[in-house]
């Protein structure tokens, strides 16, 4: 199998160049039974391209043509994960496909099959770079790695204008044998700069491709009167662009959609979305990545996205198995209550310096394989916020993605940045009760602020206090220390952590 593994030097006029003339779907195809009890895929594309497989194979395998290409799946991983309600990527084996250059060698892993004369293409295979099979079943993924270890046989057994020794017969009109999958191709209507395909509701649309060449890209809420609640497999995959901003209304962004796509900047996800196989995957984005509310992140969404350091896993979003694998510089993984992470979700991360549990996460046991020496730790449900807010900064463009909720306005108006020093730090009898409020469950030490030494505007406001320390068992020996407090308009402080003061001489 020919593998190739490189850094892709995305050149977006030259692909969309060739894509515009790539071969469409491979709607036009049917299989049949050859005298050796093997099964034959036949695809009517130039001189005909046909995939010969043992019964076996047929039987426990899928097809289903993509917008460039057929893709092979093994059935039961795919069935489960679709009853599952997940991505129908599950169980993907290969994809066949033709373009008219050699822009498949920048593909990961790749299979070349031949060229066509009379349809002026190459014929090649893409192959899975990570694990494909439907895990919480051991007989399905037993089954998909029987497949698998079969893969090359089948590939070989790929052909192209194998002529009237492997092509069907014929008698007039009727196809022998007359089987032809009930498979009709959606319609692709074009509006501007974008294609899309109506949805079965009759009044949303998927997104199907992209030819503009905008590089800040806002994707519409509606087109033609349409609301737009879905992008398409492949439809942006290796677009180059500074930014790229979802509308609410997306609800899913299917497989590949983004695969090897570059954001440089600000990379802004919907709230309550599905994210698919490969949605991201080895795409180069910004350094800081937050998923928003209620996401969906299915296995493989982000892996080998080399470019990201910190990643925000928000209130109740799912991070699916190997969603994150394989990215080599992600540091920090922080997550917010209600979040979960599955199994094998961060999966060779071996940069990984810091995972951060905020309140009460779902964390797989095999959640963060083969991460090095990463230190995790569990912390209050507010300093997610406080974490969020910290590190984004007054410019969420440099950071590259969007918080979940917007930073908190403070009473003149400044927005979330850094501490500043209190003018007047004499600590006032309402500072008074809020200090009490948030030390009152430590017991057998009594804790009196002494002054209010700084402030900062974080989703609420973060109070430093310099504060004196007396037990209770020895009332004559006092000693000072930092005390920062959180608190939320509208609720209760919060105690974030208490640091002693030590102090020494310094020469000048």
């Amino acid at each position: 199998m020919k593998k190739v593994m490189m850094v892709l030097l995305t050149l977006f006029v030259s692909l969309t160049a060739a894509s515009a003339v790539w071969a469409g779907p491979f709607e036009n195809y049917y299989d049949y039974e050859n005298p050796d009890q093997t099964y034959t895929y036949y695809f009517d594309q130039g001189s005909g391209v046909f995939v010969t497989m043992d019964k076996n194979w047929y039987q426990k395998t899928l097809v289903k043509p993509t917008e460039k290409g057929a893709a092979f799946y093994h059935k039961a991983s795919n069935d489960a994960y679709i009853a599952d309600g997940e991505e129908e990527g599950g169980g993907w084996m290969f994809t066949l496909k033709a373009c008219p250059d050699d822009s498949y060698k920048e593909l990961p892993e790749y299979e070349y099959i031949g060229y066509d004369e009379a349809a002026g293409m190459n014929y090649y295979v893409q192959l899975p770079t990570d694990y494909r099979a439907y895990m919480r079943d051991e007989g399905i993924r037993a089954e998909y790695d029987a497949l698998m270890s079969e893969v090359e046989d089948v590939l070989a057994g790929i052909t192209i204008g194998a002529g009237t020794d492997t092509k069907p017969e014929t008698s007039g009109t009727e196809t022998i044998p007359d089987y032809i999958p009930d498979i009709e191709p959606p319609e692709i209507f074009e509006s501007g700069d974008y294609a899309y395909q109506i949805n079965d509701d009759g009044f949303s649309v998927t997104i199907a491709g992209y030819t503009g060449n905008e590089d800040e890209i806002e994707i519409p809420s509606e087109i033609d009167g349409y609301q737009v609640t879905g992008i398409g497999p492949e439809a942006f995959s290796y677009y180059k662009m500074k930014s790229l901003v979802f509308p609410d209304s997306i609800s899913r962004i299917g497989g590949r959609a983004f695969e090897y796509c570059e954001v440089t900047s600000l990379l802004q996800l919907p709230e309550n979305a599905a994210l698919g196989w490969d949605a991201f995957a080895y795409a180069e984005l910004p350094a800081r990545l937050v998923i928003p509310e209620g996401v969906m992140v299915e296995g493989c969404a982000f892996s080998y996205c080399d470019t990201i350091e910190q990643v925000f896993v928000g209130a109740d979003v799912v991070i699916g198995s190997r969603a994150f694998g394989y990215c080599d510089s992600l540091e920090q993984v922080v997550c917010a209550p209600g979040s979960t992470v599955e199994e094998d979700a961060f999966e060779y991360c071996r940069a990984m310096e810091n995972i951060i549990l905020c309140g009460p996460v779902t964390v797989d046991e095999g959640a963060f394989p083969y991460c090095g020496e990463a230190e995790r730790r569990k912390a209050d449900e507010s300093e997610f916020d406080a974490l969020l807010q910290a590190d984004a900064g007054t410019d969420s463009s440099e950071t590259g993605s969007s918080p979940t909720e917007s930073p908190a306005e403070d009473v003149t108006g400044g927005w979330a940045g850094g501490w500043e020093e209190t003018a007047d730090a004499a600590v006032t009898d309402e500072l008074k009760s809020l200090f009490d409020q948030a030390v009152q469950e430590v017991l057998d030490v009594y804790y009196e602020p002494v002054a209010l030494l700084a402030t900062q505007v974080v989703a609420g406001t973060n109070y430093c206090f310099l504060a004196r320390e007396i037990s209770y068992e020895d009332m004559g020996d006092p000693h000072y220390m930092l005390v920062y407090i959180w608190q939320r308009p509208g609720e209760d402080p919060e105690l974030l952590e208490m640091q002693d003061l030590e102090f020494g001489l310094r020469a000048n």
